[in-house]
Parts: C-alpha cells; sequence; structure tokens
C-alpha cells in the first residue's frame, strides 16, 4: 500500500509521460533481476524450514554468490540501458532503480531466514519499513521539487537503510552473520534453485515486462502511463497473495514430508480463502473501475480504467496460480514452474506483438489474462496428477454468488458518491459471506495464524 500511494503521487506530480518513463525504468531493471538471484532466496527458505541447522551456511554461502551476481548483473545491465532507445532520464533511473533492486534481493535472502523460522513478524517489521521509507522519502522529494531523479534516488536510499536493518536483525536474532564459500554447496544449491529462478525471471517478463517495453517501443510513454495505473492495482493485491502463499510455503514443505493428505487439504483451504478476498474485489471493480480511476489518479489517466477492468481478472487467476505455483516449489516439482512460465512467456509476447499494434494498451490486458489462464491450467493438471483433483466449482461457487449480490448492490446505487458506494458493497458482500457460510473456522483460523507469524 506505501508503494501504491507513491505511485499516485508520481503519478499526478509528474504526469503520465513521466510516469511512463519511470514505470518503463522500473520494469526493465526488474527483468533482469532473475541473474542477481538465481531463486536462490526461495531455495532458502525451503531447505532451511527442512534443516533449520543449516541456516547460517545456506545464508552465508547465498551472500557470498549473491555479492558477485550482484556486481555483474548491474554492470550488464546498465551497460545494456545505453543501447536501449529510452531518454537520458529513463537511463538514469535504471541504474539506479536496479541498485536498489538488487539490494532488496538481498533483503528477500535475509526474510527467507524469518520465514523459514516462521517468524514473519520480523519479515512483515522490514517490508513495512522498507515500503514506507520509500514513500516518504519519495514524498519528499517530488514536494521539494527533486523531480523524477530524486524520486529514484529516495528509492535507492531507502532501500540501502533497509538492507541494513534487516542484516542486523538476521545477526542479532536468527544466525551469526558471515561469508562463506563451499564450492561444492555452492554449486548444488544453484543448480537446484535455477528452475525456481528461471520460473521467476519468465514471469516477471509475461506479467507486465513485455507489456511495458513493446508498449514503450509501439506507442510511447504516455500509453505505458496509462496501462501501469491500471497493473498498479494489481500489483498491490499480488503482494496479499504472495504474502499469503508465501507464509504457507514452509507449512507445504513440511507437510510434503509428511502429510501429503494434509498437504491438500491445506491447499484448498488457501485458495478457498484467497477467493473470498479476491472475488468481491474484482467485481467491484469491473463496475467502478471509471470512478476509482479518476478519483486515485485524475482525469489525464481516465484511459486506464477500460485495463483496469480486463486486468482485474487477471489478478483473480494470479491469486489461484500463486498456490498453485508455491506448491509444485514445495513438492520438488520447480521445473514444471520453468516450463510452464516459459510457455507463457511464449503465448504472451506473440499475442502482444499480435494485439498491441492493433488493440494497443487493452490487446497488453486481454494477454495478461490470457496468460494466466494458461498458467493456471497447465498447474492445475500437473498438481491433480501428482497429489490429486482440487475441487475448484466447490470452492468458488459460493464467493461467486456473494460477489454477484454485491455487484447487483453497487449497480443499484451507482450514482452516489464511492465513500458510499464501497462501504454499502462491502457490507452485502459480508452478509452473504456469512448467510451462504463460506468461510468455516479452521479457515478463520488460517487467517489468524498467519497473521500472527
Amino acid at each position: 500500500m506505501f508503494t501504491f500511494v507513491l505511485v499516485v503521487y508520481i503519478a499526478r506530480y509528474l504526469g503520465v509521460v513521466v510516469y511512463g518513463r519511470y514505470s518503463t525504468a522500473l520494469m526493465f531493471a526488474t527483468m533482469f533481476l532473475f541473474f542477481a538471484d538465481l531463486g536462490l532466496s526461495v531455495l532458502t527458505i525451503r531447505e532451511v524450514s527442512r534443516n533449520i541447522e543449516e541456516a547460517g551456511k545456506y545464508i552465508g554461502n547465498v551472500t557470498v554468490i549473491k555479492l558477485a551476481l550482484a556486481l555483474l548483473t548491474w554492470g550488464f545491465v546498465a551497460a545494456l540501458s545505453n543501447f536501449m532507445w529510452f531518454p537520458e532520464d529513463t537511463k538514469y533511473a535504471v541504474y539506479l532503480l536496479m541498485a536498489a533492486l538488487i539490494i532488496n534481493t538481498f533483503i528477500e535472502t535475509f526474510c527467507a531466514i524469518f520465514r523459514a523460522y516462521e517468524q514473519m513478524g520480523y519479515e512483515a517489521f522490514v517490508k513495512i519499513f522498507q515500503k514506507a521509507a520509500c514513500m516518504v522519502f519519495g514524498i519528499i522529494a517530488l514536494v521539494a521539487g527533486f523531480g523524477f531523479k530524486g524520486v529514484v534516488n529516495a528509492y535507492l536510499g531507502a532501500n540501502v537503510v533497509s538492507g541494513i536493518i534487516c542484516l542486523i536483525i538476521l545477526h542479532k536474532k536468527f544466525v551469526k552473520f558471515r561469508f562463506l564459500f563451499d564450492f561444492d554447496f555452492c554449486r548444488k544449491i544453484i543448480r537446484s534453485a535455477l528452475p525456481v529462478g528461471i520460473s521467476i525471471f519468465f514471469s516477471v517478463i509475461y506479467l507486465r515486462g513485455a507489456a511495458t517495453l513493446f508498449l514503450s517501443k509501439m506507442k510511447g510513454d504516455a500509453v505505458v502511463g496509462w496501462y501501469s495505473a491500471a497493473f498498479k492495482p494489481i500489483e498491490v493485491l499480488m503482494v496479499i497473495s504472495m504474502g499469503f502463499t508465501g507464509a504457507l510455503f514452509p507449512v507445504f514443505s513440511k507437510l510434503y514430508k509428511n502429510s501429503r493428505e494434509s498437504l491438500l487439504f491445506t491447499c484448498e483451504k488457501a485458495i478457498k480463502v484467497l477467493m473470498a478476498i479476491i472475488i468481491p474485489i474484482a467485481v467491484g471493480t469491473t463496475i467502478l473501475a471509471d470512478e476509482l480511476i479518476c478519483a486515485v489518479y485524475g482525469s489525464s489517466f481516465k484511459n486506464s480504467a477500460g485495463a483496469l477492468q480486463i486486468l482485474v481478472w487477471a489478478g483473480v487467476l494470479i491469486f489461484v496460480n500463486s498456490v498453485l505455483t508455491q506448491l509444485l516449489i514445495a513438492i520438488n516439482k520447480q521445473r514444471f514452474n520453468a516450463i510452464f512460465t516459459f510457455l507463457c512467456v511464449v503465448f504472451n509476447v506473440g499475442m502482444n506483438l499480435i494485439l498491441i499494434p492493433r488493440l494497443s494498451y487493452i490487446g497488453s490486458s486481454i494477454t495478461a489474462v490470457g496468460t494466466e489462464l494458461l498458467l493456471f491450467v497447465l498447474c492445475f493438471l500437473v498438481i491433480s496428477r501428482v497429489l490429486g483433483l482440487i475441487p475448484l466449482h466447490k470452492i468458488i461457487i459460493k464467493p461467486v454468488i456473494a460477489g454477484v449480490a454485491m455487484g447487483l448492490s453497487i449497480f443499484v446505487i451507482r450514482g452516489m458518491p464511492l465513500f458510499i458506494i464501497i462501504p454499502a458493497g462491502m457490507v452485502v458482500y459480508f452478509i452473504f459471506l456469512k448467510l451462504l457460510k463460506i468461510l468455516d473456522k479452521d479457515d478463520y483460523e488460517i487467517l489468524k495464524s498467519l497473521f500472527r507469524r
């Protein structure tokens, strides 16, 4: 949410074109972040959750590997950006944002230890501080008149401070940090992490990377700004799903080792809880997209509304896929993630090249939904074969009924102000949530335990 507030300030202070440049720079840097991590953060969570006594060994070796990767990645991305069509201020932003994102990969690695110990409170503290610092520093830079370059400098500074705090917590509370380098061990963990890292790399490309770069080249910075403004609420929703499934990942890993029946049951529960959250959001956003975009970003971003109405349904699929992809990693089927995300990249790139010239950013929005649907089908088929069939029709039917009821109530009062429409819609949804008994006692316990962590 802090990041979203900062983005709104950037969009309103700097306008559609400059916001488009910021989005292009951030996505360009993010696309190459894989080379600075290789999936090592996710691997650390899985392995340390299974063998907690090896936490120090993992963090020491992984840090050394990532330091070397960080230098190589930053140099490569900085050089490559100079061969792109970007304006000079976009290139400058790439340099600093790449450095900030690399620091963030170290934060993710250190937080992996917190997750492995199932002490998510420390991770929450670091992440909240990091996002809040980015927001505060960034807004100060904008208000003080430092503009686009001031924002990216603030972003880098906030990540540096957050990284130092995270390292101190790790050293004081969990494992004594020290650099280690065991060549055979490093080679082993890189080989294990690569499928996960590759799938993350491909995910970044098909989620927004390909669309952002193609729109920037074919349609210009203003169109990138409209598309990015529509996608930003989806990224906020992704934080919810990623935080939820990230907290469940160590549990998935342990259950696969001890009880596969319980693992499938927990997976079903996770999907049900996430559907109960996302479906009313998707329905309400589809109906109120015009009003929401103008209220948040201003009238200069009104063209984003059409994209948002489509992209929010990609968000629904992202919620389900966040569970399924984490489950594949937990059951040691991460190679399927790499294969599936590669297929999604091929599909996404091809569809964007076909649809952008004809439909511009609306074509990219349609492509995003199609890509997530493809990933869902592929993951669902593998998990059904390995663990058993997940009864999705039973899981989603009640949230859909409650969402439709809420949508009808919103239609009736749509002419009223948003601060009346949104709470009224929520009340209707919660009434149906209770009447249909969408969430049972176990579901609420899952939510409570995850928030405690």
